[in-house]
């Protein structure tokens, strides 16, 4: 097992909030004193009880009190007994109050924590990041966390609970001090030796369940982004078997360790009895300690295999648990941002937006080579229609990427109006732009939550001049809930060229300074297309829009259209001049997708 993992996440538990984890120490403490001063009555209450009558301190503290009948004294210990039980049950229940309370905001700050480094991490550490392992962290990696955290709370209170009874029992009996301390370390050794294996098991399982729960994420996940082509084609089945898979290892897992736990708890249950049946014949066959005392002696030793059960039971919790802590401090590692950097800077108003041999490869695929652009010389001017064709792979969507800041250049520099766009200004610049990609996200909301997303104050007479421009007014006539239409999980509720308009309107109302349509109305008709791009000329007239389009129709109403090859622009002009080359674009693109498209309509 790796120490080094416990340890740090205990240290970041306990220094989590330090002073409420020392104050829930200090309440464990209380009610663990206060319980085992309970069972101290019990000698004096033996004592009266038996005839004899209180010895030693017990009968000076009743005389002083003048109380010299049985059933006085009687009724004295059993309310000082009521009472100190009712003030440690109000402390355990302002104890547990403390410990849920700490536990709670402890796993919300790791989950706040995560979701601020995927909002900060460079585009470069997202990407390649499987949406399951992000959602297995966020969700069954945190709960279990969550029982660590019990667990580790649990631990602490078994801890402090026995150190309060054992210190009490040594008082009890001087004479019987060396013997029980003796014990209480032959007790712990032992049960440390007897569990050793069992830690490490507990480690073992803590990784096959992760990686279960990865692998039963990923699936269900892949079954729904799927479903349409599972549904239709009778795949569901195939899903259902790998997920009932990984549930019957994971839940095979569980059953083995649970049986060894057990075994381990019953070994550690026979040697707390052997060991209270040793003090018991010492107590009595050599020490001669008072039956009251012995039998206050061992009640206390009984309370004492609860605590020590539970202090092993609820480290094998933590340990068990250990493994999603390490998935998540390896996913904080790898979101490392260097966005410290970033300041509220203030950039003036787009006049001219410059690449100066800008140059960005990607990392090496199968092929040995990487996508991306070299020494790109352009510029992009207030209210310009700029067009962006070429074949796939061309670098259309790397150089979108470095308009928006997803990437930073290798080489050369992006200027606005001549000042560079760095990682100190890039999220000024980014709220000056709005981009719309050809699938565009759509949260599980109405149509107002969706648009409000990227403009949250926009009013109802921006929204309708937003849908408006979008030429989506009509669709919001014909729905009856009109905005208040829920649009489904992912848009799924609506058609895709519907929800290219959504987009189109959502990214409208930010009222950006460069608007980036990459092929955001590939699924709209070529008529209802050039209605929206009048519309975007007509009513943005000082908005810079960049739109990345294949289709040949697409790109008319562009000021000027440039052509990408192999991560640089080889040609640029109007329309009417670029038409043969885009013609040619259009047929290799439809050339190189026929292939595809057989296999698909082939599978289907």
């Amino acid at each position: 097992m790796n120490w080094q993992e416990a340890r740090a996440f205990v240290i970041a538990f306990c220094l989590f909030k330090p002073r409420a984890s020392l104050a829930t120490g200090l309440l464990v403490a209380i009610a663990g004193l206060v319980e085992a001063l309970g069972l101290v009555l019990i000698i004096p209450l033996l004592q009266i009880a038996g005839g004899t009558g209180a010895r030693g301190h017990w009968s000076t503290l009743l005389a002083r009190l003048h109380l010299d009948s049985r059933p006085e004294q009687i009724t004295l210990v059993l309310s000082a007994f009521a009472v100190l039980m009712l003030v440690r049950a109000a402390l355990i229940s302002i104890r547990q109050s403390a410990v849920i309370r700490l536990e709670l905001e402890f796993l919300s700050s790791l989950q706040i924590r995560l979701i601020e480094r995927l909002g900060a991490a460079p585009w470069s550490a997202i990407v390649g990041l499987r949406h399951a392992r992000v959602n297995r962290i966020l969700g069954s990696d945190i709960q279990r966390l969550g029982q660590a955290a019990i667990g580790l709370v649990q631990s602490i209170v078994a801890a402090i609970t026995l150190t309060v009874q054992l210190t009490i029992s040594m008082l009890l009996s001087p004479l019987l001090s060396p013997l029980l301390t003796l014990l209480a370390v032959l007790f712990v050794a032992t049960g440390a030796l007897l569990r050793a294996p069992l830690f490490r098991a507990a480690r073992q399982v803590g990784d096959s369940v992760t990686d279960a729960n990865l692998m039963m994420v990923n699936e269900v996940g892949q079954f729904l982004g799927a479903l349409k082509l599972a549904m239709s084609q009778n795949l569901a089945p195939r899903f259902v078997a790998d997920f009932s898979n990984a549930m019957t290892d994971s839940v095979q897992a569980e059953l083995t360790f649970v049986a060894r736990e057990n075994r381990s708890r019953l070994r550690m249950t026979v040697a707390g009895i052997v060991m209270a049946g040793g003090i018991a014949g010492i107590g009595l066959g050599v020490v001669a300690v008072p039956v009251p005392t012995l039998v206050a002696l061992l009640l206390i030793l009984s309370r004492m295999a609860g605590p020590a059960q539970a202090l092993q039971t609820q480290a094998l919790e933590v340990v068990r648990a250990l493994p999603a802590y390490a998935q998540i401090r390896e996913l904080e590692a790898e979101l490392a941002s260097d966005r410290g950097l970033a300041t509220d800077a203030i950039l003036p108003a787009l006049e001219v937006l410059s690449f100066d041999r800008v140059g960005y490869r990607h990392p090496r695929g199968a092929d040995g080579a990487g996508s991306g652009v070299d020494a790109l010389d352009l510029e992009l001017r207030r209210g310009e229609f700029l067009g962006v064709a070429g074949r796939s792979g061309a670098g259309k969507t790397s150089f979108a990427d470095l308009l928006v800041g997803l990437y930073h250049p290798q080489a050369g520099r992006i200027l606005l109006n001549g000042t560079p766009v760095t990682l100190a200004n890039h999220s000024a610049w980014r709220d000056r732009l709005a981009y719309v990609a050809q699938d565009p996200f759509m949260r599980h909301a109405s149509i107002r939550e969706n648009l409000l997303w990227s403009n949250p104050g926009a009013s109802d007479a921006a929204i309708a001049r937003a849908l408006w421009i979008a030429d989506a007014d009509d669709l919001l006539a014909r729905l009856p809930e009109g905005l208040a239409t829920w649009v489904g999980e992912r848009g799924s509720l609506i058609s895709g060229g519907e929800r290219q308009r959504l987009a189109l309107a959502r990214a409208v109302l930010r009222d950006p300074q460069l608007l980036i349509l990459d092929e955001a109305t590939n699924a709209i008709d070529i008529d209802g297309e050039q209605i929206i791009l009048h519309r975007l000329r007509e009513a943005c007239p000082d908005t810079t829009i960049l739109m990345i389009a294949h289709r040949l129709e697409s790109l008319r109403r562009c000021d000027r259209i440039l052509l990408f090859d192999a991560g640089r622009v080889v040609a640029q002009g109007s329309f009417e001049t670029m038409r043969s080359r885009l013609v040619a674009v259009e047929r290799d693109d439809a050339t190189a997708a026929a292939p595809h498209a057989g296999q698909t309509q082939g599978a289907s």
